[in-house]
């Protein structure tokens, strides 16, 4: 993640989904990271899914709560590359 804030082509978007939402609380270390990369102007979205199926949605440190019609169109459009 500390590469990815540094490099001058930032990804379109970070969109976490499954367990990976978890990474957006404050209980992940990453979650600095992400408000970090969010700050400098990369999108950081949720799955609302999964944010309700974790309960955590209503303890998000950073990103906003999205849909997978969003996460689709974002795959149709940019490359997808999985990290986990």
């Amino acid at each position: 993640m500390v590469l990815i804030k540094q490099e001058a082509n930032k990804p379109a978007a970070v969109f976490c989904l499954n367990k990976g939402v978890t990474l957006l609380t404050e209980k992940s270390l990453i979650s600095v990271h992400l408000k970090e990369l969010a700050d400098q102007g990369v999108p950081v979205l949720a799955c609302k899914t999964c944010l309700d199926y974790y309960g955590v949605g209503h303890v998000l440190t950073v990103g906003q709560v999205s849909s997978m019609k969003e996460f689709v169109e974002l795959a149709r459009n940019h490359e997808v590359i999985t990290i986990g």
